[in-house]
């Protein structure tokens, strides 16, 4: 992505920061020049650079050294887009699709570092499941992951995730998802009963889910919660899971950023490659955001109590 069209992509960032939204039409609003030739403009840019080229510019801002890498659905709402292939049911009550995130820790946040997409509506059509775009997901990122723990919440503890984390010696800290009722042995065979009082915190090393994938079990149950959480993993250090997991937070509050600062629930493509794109549009103007913003709290921080730097650089009344 270079000359003309890194022109283009840094107005249509800026214009992405000015609307708030993700919607064309509402960044067409907000970029210097007639509504029309700037909406032509967007289109035309769209079309003139694959997915890669987005990918490869995201994974540029990314640093090497994060210890780890976060990974969060999250469902984006299209209520009215019963004509969208890529939309599909995705809760009894819901149309849409699952947003994949992958982003790594960066101060309060989460830098995102790739993303994919699937529904229902996807599975028909591409022959696939959600077990296979999990997979898919990953590949995406395999490169920038290399021998970083990934970090999955419940949803991801299942059997042949955690077999293709093994098989591609793949270092995971997956949340277990005592809904499911999944057996945990030990090196005999036996059975384990994963037992936690309020406050405590164990670890249960060479152990086997469903008695075939090795694994370690952190629990730990903190007070004023309901109930403990158990977390399985592959790594070494199995006593810095539970620290890292719990840095989870940082990617819903990318999600958060993501849709109230750069609205990502607004992006109305048609078509599954153009509203792919657009996402991408909208992580790289985030990143930067976050990255300026640090610039902006290391440099220009005061006595007084300023307002999210997020929200100063989203601030239509700045000229940052």
């Amino acid at each position: 992505m270079y000359g003309k069209n890194l022109d283009k992509l840094a107005d249509i960032l800026r214009a992405v920061m000015a609307s708030d939204s993700l919607r064309m039409t509402d960044i067409a609003r907000e970029m210097k020049g007639s509504y029309d030739s700037n909406l032509k403009k967007i289109k035309r840019f769209l079309y003139s650079c694959d997915i890669q080229s987005f990918e490869d510019a995201l994974h540029r801002l990314c640093s090497d050294d994060a210890p780890f890498i976060i990974c969060d659905p999250s469902i984006i709402e299209r209520p009215e887009a019963v004509k969208t292939e890529y939309v599909g049911r995705v809760r009894p009550d819901k149309r849409g699709f699952c947003l994949m995130l992958f982003a790594a820790p960066f101060k309060g946040r989460a830098l995102p570092v790739g993303m994919h997409s699937y529904s229902p509506a996807t599975f028909d059509l591409e022959n696939s499941s959600r077990n296979i775009e999990h997979i898919k997901g990953l590949d995406s990122v395999r490169s920038l992951i290399e021998d970083k723990p990934v970090i999955f919440d419940r949803e991801f503890s299942y059997s042949s995730l955690l077999k293709d984390f093994i098989a591609e010696d793949q270092q995971f800290i997956v949340r277990l998802n005592q809904g499911n009722k999944v057996k945990i042995y030990d090196h005999l065979e036996n059975e384990m009963e994963l037992s936690i009082g309020c406050g405590e915190t164990k670890i249960w090393k060479n152990l086997f889910y469903r008695n075939e994938i090795p694994v370690s079990v952190i629990g730990s149950w903190k007070e004023g919660y309901k109930g403990p959480i158990f977390l399985i993993t592959n790594i070494e250090e199995t006593e810095n899971a539970l620290s890292c997991y719990l840095q989870r937070m940082k990617i819903e509050e990318t999600f958060r950023d993501l849709k109230s600062h750069l609205g990502i629930d607004k992006n109305m493509s048609l078509f599954k490659e153009n509203m792919v794109k657009m996402m991408f549009i909208a992580m790289l103007a985030y990143t930067i955001a976050l990255i300026v913003g640090e610039i902006i709290r290391a440099n220009f921080s005061n006595k007084k109590k300023e307002k999210h730097f997020l929200d100063f650089l989203f601030s239509k009344n700045t000229d940052t």
